[in-house]
């Protein structure tokens, strides 16, 4: 596992837990972290988002910070647009969809059949920082990254708590 291999190359130790972040085997042993990191597309996998906050909520220690990065909501909308002057998504598109894995067009054609399907979700701005309040959290500060190739609107966020 590369991120074993590279705590290692470092002379960290690192617990590595391969889990269903929902049903972590034996949960209440790992204790309270100063940091939760999420980044880059994690959300959309979870069909409650009140039940990822929670064991963010659960894991993180009293004054600790959860750090959120992730494509806005707002720019899948936009994705498949190029060259239009109107959106081609729904922004308040709330459907459980199947689809593949994030990193299956990165593989050969052949490798992608072995792989899993796995449900979506595409959730609002509104929805994320509802379910974050839900669970006894605040947010310290969310932060709007205007997209490079069109400035005018977001790309990606990132929220402190």
């Amino acid at each position: 596992m590369y991120a074993i291999q590279t705590a290692d190359a470092v002379g960290v130790e690192l617990n590595y837990i391969c889990s269903d972040v929902l049903n972590i085997p034996n949960e209440e042993t790992l204790g309270e972290f100063d940091i939760v990191l999420m980044e880059f597309g994690i959300l959309h996998y979870f069909t409650d988002l009140n039940s990822i906050f929670s064991v963010v909520r659960r894991r993180l220690r009293k004054n600790g910070r959860l750090i959120l990065n992730d494509f806005h909501p707002f720019a899948r909308a936009w994705m498949n647009t190029n060259n239009l002057k109107q959106p081609t998504g729904n922004y308040f598109d709330g459907i459980v969809s199947e689809g593949e894995v994030a990193f299956a067009k990165l593989l050969p054609k052949e490798e992608r059949s072995d792989l899993g399907k796995v449900l979506v979700r595409s959730w609002t701005v509104g929805d994320i920082v509802t379910a974050i309040g839900t669970v006894g959290l605040f947010i310290r500060t969310f932060e709007e990254i205007p997209s490079p190739t069109d400035p005018q609107f977001p790309e990606f966020y990132t929220l402190y708590r």
